[in-house]
């Protein structure tokens, strides 16, 4: 039970604050949620897509996984997952608020946002998404089971991709600053120059 409760607080963490924001930013009259939304070329639609049909399928295997409770790992590897969980949902929660209101969960094709440079984005262009990446691996070395590594690897490539159709939005809508930007700063943690 020690590790089901530690392994679903993170995720409680992320998806609570996903909802919060969400709701938060409804009120204010700005659309959160920008997943297969607005204009869009084919590839970022159908990435996105995959992004949606893959975080559903993790979160899914994961809550079978821990309510399952079942593992092949030592109480060792576990409880680094524990601890890398955390950090995880805490990373997530320091991105999600840096950004304030120019947070999407997608690419925000038609919605007016500002290029956010300060804070943790200074040592990473996408500390959200590493936030949740790290929290799926925590996962998976807290109830390692194949169906779940297997939804946890997809996860992570469309994360990758989505990142990177992130990165052409933000070369075309923000130019030289964004260009400037990503020569400074890792695209998942790290100081280039």
């Amino acid at each position: 039970m020690y590790y089901q409760i530690l392994a679903a607080a993170p995720l409680l963490v992320i998806y609570g604050i996903y909802v919060l924001k969400l709701l938060h930013q409804k009120k204010r009259g700005i659309q959160t949620y920008q997943l297969m939304r607005g204009t869009k070329s084919k590839r970022v639609f159908y990435t996105e897509l995959m992004m949606m049909l893959a975080s559903v399928c993790t979160v899914v295997m994961e809550i079978v996984s821990i309510v399952d409770g079942s593992t092949y790992f030592s109480d060792c590897t576990r409880d680094f997952g524990v601890v890398l969980g955390l950090s995880g949902a805490l990373l997530f929660a320091i991105g999600v608020w840096a950004m304030r209101d120019s947070w999407r969960a997608g690419i925000p094709a038609d919605d007016q946002t500002e290029l956010i440079t300060g804070g943790i984005y200074r040592y990473s262009r996408n500390p959200a998404f590493v936030g949740i990446s790290l929290t799926h691996i925590a996962i998976v070395l807290i109830f390692f089971n194949w169906p779940l590594l297997i939804c946890v690897i997809w996860a992570l490539v469309m994360i990758h991709l989505l990142i990177i159709q992130e990165e052409i939005f933000l070369q075309t809508r923000f130019a030289a600053s964004y260009a400037d930007y990503k020569s400074k700063v890792g695209r998942y943690f790290g100081r280039t120059a």
